[in-house]
């Protein structure tokens, strides 16, 4: 009782509010931060770990768009749901964030960007 335990910068909202129950939609919430990392190279709640604690209570992150305008705009609204303070907010299962996010990215997963293993250059067939 009153210790935190996890890795600060990936804890949910209720992880870092002691008395609030803890579920899965808490592990889905983190989910969304490696998401959000691995697409933008940021962390949707930065600065130093005290820091971070207060942004992930109190602040909505950036847009994913704003920090890389080659990300879908429907993202945005992704994260902004997958990242929501309340778990009664976010989606309430994997299975429904899969979809949502799969949906977001649909369009662009249709263009090609696969690069040869190995390679600096363009992907085969295409001029340099």
């Amino acid at each position: 009782p009153g210790t935190l335990v996890g890795s600060t910068f990936y804890m949910s909202p209720e992880q870092i509010q002691s008395g609030r129950d803890v579920d899965a939609r808490s592990d889905l919430f983190s989910l969304a931060v490696v998401l959000y990392r691995s697409l933008t190279g940021a962390r949707p709640f930065g600065g130093q770990p005290a820091d971070a604690l207060a942004s992930i209570l109190f602040e909505e992150p950036r847009a994913p768009s704003k920090i890389d305008p080659r990300l879908p705009a429907e993202l945005d609204a992704f994260f902004e749901r997958a990242l929501a303070k309340r778990p009664s907010e976010r989606f309430q299962s994997i299975d429904d964030m899969e979809q949502a996010f799969a949906e977001a990215v649909e369009d662009r997963a249709r263009v090609s960007t696969t690069r040869t293993i190995g390679g600096d250059g363009p992907p085969p067939g295409t001029a340099p």
